[in-house]
């Protein structure tokens, strides 16, 4: 997307004078706009030009606030969908760039350009419309390249633009969107117009915050059909697509004119085959649409998407002849970077789950879920679910950018949002939440090894962790945090609860020690003493704050004791004694997992890093309440918010909070890949500039089978093994000889460049 004709320097863009330009469809709804939840029309804006040549080559800029889809002589310029994204607006909106040369005919061309309310002024979050701005929605575009004969060829967006209602009667992220295909402008793509075109206005908005995009935009990515179709009643039609996603209906319709039909999307079905929607609260998740009367007309919303498997279909009025609907399931376009599966059937739906969990969760921002009225890019599933998302996608810029989100919602003092872009009254600061800061730009480094991540964030990082160790000092006197935050969020069962301080004091001396090896990495040496020596002083009044002398704590929890593993605080005889507690607190919980968002991804790391393999793969495997199994037993394709988002017992869990699709708890697939598969990954060989291949086999031979690979910035690594009756034959691609296998006994064997086989005897 990066094009010379318009950066000055990185990503700052050059407009050449370009204005941002407008048009309200409906000056009575803005002054009804904060208790109104659905919307203005959405507008159309046109410019007719000449081009006094053939183009040799040619590059459209377009920026909105709001959303916008755009056309050249009636051909969509952008495959993309929801342009410019999701960002911080007062401080950061972003503006693409295409190649359009092929798309310009010489003399006279129409560019067309639909807006929508987007993230910008539609519904974010659970406080209603108008976050970040008003109405009349803005475009900026400027239309840059040369003739074949050298000249040059520009076009601003400016005060000659015209515009018009479109046929989109209201356009909501969270709501839905309404087209009346009788509506249509007819002359939209037209050189001609038919007299209902008006100016546009000039919109006031800073050019300073313009940031050309530098991750992937959100795309199509897969088109599915309907599985089933049921009748639950005469009146209702329902379709299941076999699979829980982030998308929205594309139907081919044949219909009398005026027939009304309402889709409303949902995750699940109730016993009696209805539609269930209550956990969506306040989003209606609900798309109408109004026919011309045309033969196969097309439904395809352009700004607005829905959580959901099931789809329900009713006719208001009219006559609706045909209905042929499939889905268009969207995600940032993101390479794929690993592959993994096994020959158990469960764990192979896991894997699914958590794929499709992360794309659809993957929407110009890590959401927390993308069906009710939320939809944010919460700090804590972002870091939680950051090393499993590097294994399965190449996410570096993904990230990156949220990243600068997360920076430009940060507290002058230095605390981080809860949720970047930060939104309405949602604070920050909370731990584990706040820690996203430091940990994120780590789990990059480690991956991708990309120094210039820590550049970018060193000087807010520091920020962070510096008000945390003056909050500290000042408020107790000694290097603790404070009893708050979201604690270990949504773990359940007996004995589960970890005090919220014990979860805040470990994150401040893990993000400490996280930051003090980041400033190593760039030379920071006196930054490197600092956190390296704040570090471990907060580990001191950790242990005195926490553990007794045996190692255990008051809550006896299991996030308890795998924080102080998987951060390394633990040395000697006390690591011993918390591992030994650790494997207690999971067999008095019937060999079942009782943690939360916090704990869930070091679980079965740890456990296999103490020896007891034996209890991960037996955790991963359960398919008993709480575990990832009992939700696919229970038909899940995505993952569950809740261990107990339905039970059989209980049924729908709490509709205040029961997404269907969050991808936190699935943050065990970076345990499939770096222990079950081996393809291990730390700063001791980060970017994988040493391969380290290292299988944790189930000692039990429940898996017998398993297979991976990842693609590294060095080129792909696999790893395949198989259990025989006396032992284990693995098969190992590597592109590096610095490459290294270590067996299940520890003991280590170099690697050649291409195919290795080993043989491991149980």
């Amino acid at each position: 997307m990066k094009n010379s004709f318009f950066e000055k320097n990185l990503h700052r863009l050059d407009t050449f004078g370009a204005k941002w330009i407008g048009y309200v469809t409906d000056k009575e709804y803005v002054t009804q706009r904060k208790t109104a939840s659905l919307g203005m029309p959405c507008p159309v804006l046109k410019k007719v030009f000449t081009a006094e040549n053939d183009v040799r080559e040619a590059s459209l800029l377009c920026s909105a606030y709001g959303l916008y889809v755009v056309y050249l002589n009636g051909v969509r310029v952008n495959d993309s969908v929801f342009d410019p994204g999701f960002t911080q607006y007062d401080v950061r909106v972003q503006a693409q760039v295409y190649d359009v040369a092929g798309l310009l005919n010489k003399g006279e061309n129409v560019l067309t350009v639909y807006l929508g309310d987007g993230w910008y002024t539609g519904n974010v979050g659970w406080d209603g419309r108008g976050c970040f701005g008003d109405y009349p929605l803005a475009f900026l575009c400027c239309l840059y390249g040369s003739y074949t004969d050298g000249r040059q060829l520009m076009l601003v967006s400016d005060e000659s633009f015209t515009a018009t209602k479109s046929e989109i009667v209201y356009s909501d992220m969270q709501m839905g969107e309404c087209v009346d295909a009788r509506l249509v402008p007819q002359d939209r793509f037209a050189v001609e117009s038919d007299g209902k075109w008006e100016n546009v206005v000039i919109v006031v908005k800073p050019m300073e915050t313009l940031w050309l995009q530098s991750d992937p935009p959100v795309r199509v990515g897969a088109c599915l059909h309907p599985k089933q179709i049921t009748h639950p009643d005469a009146a209702t039609t329902i379709y299941d697509f076999g699979q829980n996603m982030s998308g929205f209906v594309n139907a081919v319709i044949n219909a009398s004119a005026g027939t009304k039909i309402r889709l409303r999307h949902g995750e699940m079905l109730y016993d009696d085959g209805t539609l269930y929607v209550e956990n969506l609260r306040l989003s209606t998740q609900t798309d109408v649409y109004i026919a011309s009367g045309e033969p196969d007309e097309v439904f395809c919303p352009r700004f607005t998407f829905h959580g959901f498997r099931y789809m329900e279909l009713t006719v208001e009025e009219g006559e609706l002849v045909s209905f042929e609907p499939t889905v268009n399931a969207v995600w940032n376009d993101l390479a794929p970077a690993g592959e993994i599966s096994c020959d158990h059937p469960m764990v192979n739906q896991l894997i699914s789950n958590i794929l499709w969990g992360q794309r659809s969760n993957f929407i110009s921002v890590p959401t927390d879920c993308p069906q009710r009225n939320e939809r944010l890019g919460w700090s804590g599933d972002a870091q939680v679910f950051c090393k499993s998302a590097c294994y399965n996608m190449d996410a570096l810029e993904f990230y990156k950018k949220w990243l600068r989100d997360l920076r430009d919602g940060q507290y002058e003092c230095g605390i981080y949002r809860d949720v970047a872009p930060k939104v309405w009254d949602i604070g920050g600061g909370s731990p584990a939440w706040a820690d996203a800061g430091i940990i994120v730009p780590y789990m990059l480094y480690l991956f991708y090894k990309d120094t210039e991540i820590i550049y970018e964030n060193l000087s807010s990082m520091k920020r962070w962790v510096d008000f945390m160790e003056q909050e500290a000092l000042s408020k107790f006197g000694k290097l603790t945090r404070i009893d708050d935050g979201y604690g270990d969020w949504l773990a359940i069962g007996e004995n589960s609860y970890t005090q919220k301080s014990l979860i805040g004091t470990a994150f401040f001396a893990y993000s400490a020690r996280l930051l003090s090896e980041m400033c190593g990495i760039v030379e920071d040496a006196e930054g490197q003493a600092h956190y390296t020596k704040l570090s471990e002083d907060v580990t001191r009044t950790f242990f005195a704050e926490f553990y007794d002398e045996d190692g255990k704590t008051k809550c006896n929890s299991q996030t308890s004791y795998l924080l102080p593993l998987k951060f390394e605080l633990a040395q000697g005889e006390m690591e011993e004694k918390i591992a030994g507690h650790l494997k207690e607190s999971v067999l008095a919980a019937d060999t079942h997992l009782t943690t939360g968002f916090v704990g869930v991804s070091y679980l079965l790391p740890v456990l296999c890093d103490i020896g007891a393999a034996d209890l991960a793969y037996t955790l991963l495997l359960n398919d008993t309440y709480p575990s990832w199994g009992y939700s696919i037993k229970n038909g899940a394709t995505t993952i569950w918010e809740r261990w107990n988002s339905y039970t059989k017992e209980d049924g729908f869990g709490d509709i205040g909070m029961n997404s269907f699709n969050h991808y936190s708890l699935g943050s065990v697939c970076e345990w499939m890949y770096g222990y079950m598969a081996g393809i291990r990954l730390t700063m001791d060989n980060a970017g994988f500039d040493r391969v380290i291949i290292q299988p944790c086999v189930d000692p039990q031979r429940r898996i017998r089978q398993v297979s991976a690979s990842h693609q590294t910035r060095h080129g792909k690594v696999s790893v395949s093994y198989t259990v025989g009756e006396d032992g284990v034959r693995f098969k190992v691609v590597t592109p590096l000889a610095d490459s290294v296998f270590v067996y299940p006994d520890g003991r280590e064997e170099e690697l050649a460049v291409g195919e290795n086989i080993l043989y491991f005897a149980m």
